[in-house]
């Protein structure tokens, strides 16, 4: 989880064996990790919100700030990881997310609800429920400014894919925007990803996808 505000790039589909290669010479962050996230999506909510059961667990909320191009700043909060049972400021910050959609999902049930309830509430609510199981695994890639985690996730559900993300950090100072970017454009040269079949998107956008049962190929 990438605290604070960010600069990601991401794209699904496969690699080559040289990507493979290049990968593996970096050096490891973390992982492997199995994790099974469930994307709670519906139009015109714009935060990144899923359930995730695993490494850090619970309720958690991705809000995108801003975009350039194909590189996008995402802002993650601590403060914003719920535990299950789910409590009242958790049930709160969901109803005031999907009241963006003209959603509402009423009072926080008398007994706090576990995850499967809180996905059973929000199904009958009218949200579209994605299960992602994944295991995810990153690796450290330095640039001019900070440096790069570059993340190899494997998806097993709803369509087996790979998903390679890069996530700047700074590693002294605060970067500025600009500084970040170019970490990412030298990790995208590095490793030459422009190459790799990859469709650039984000989780928000392919779980929108699967939420209406569109796959796709490469």
């Amino acid at each position: 989880m990438a605290l604070g505000k960010h600069w990601e790039w991401r794209g699904f589909g496969e690699v080559s064996e040289t990507f493979i290669e290049r990968y593996g010479r970096l050096k490891r962050a973390f992982g492997p990790l199995k994790v099974r996230d469930l994307y709670i999506w519906t139009p015109g909510v714009r935060a990144n919100v899923k359930m995730r059961e695993g490494e850090l667990g619970g309720l958690k909320f991705k809000r995108l700030v801003e975009r350039d191009g194909r590189f996008e700043c995402w802002s993650e909060d601590a403060a914003e990881l719920f535990a299950f049972p789910l409590q009242e400021p958790g049930w709160q910050m969901l109803a005031a997310e999907l009241a963006q959609a003209g959603l509402d999902i009423g009072s926080l049930p008398q007994q706090a609800p576990q995850s499967d309830e809180v996905a059973a509430l929000l199904e009958s609510a009218g949200c579209k429920m994605v299960l992602v199981p994944k295991e995810r695994g990153a690796r450290w890639l330095p640039g001019p400014n900070g440096r790069v985690l570059v993340e190899w996730t494997a998806i097993h559900e709803p369509q087996p894919v790979l998903s390679i993300g890069l996530e700047s950090e700074d590693t002294r100072d605060r970067l500025t925007d600009e500084q970040a970017k170019a970490d990412l454009h030298a990790a995208i040269e590095a490793l030459q990803l422009y190459q790799e079949p990859l469709y650039v998107m984000n989780y928000l956008d392919i779980a929108g996808l699967w939420a209406k049962r569109e796959f796709f190929s490469w």
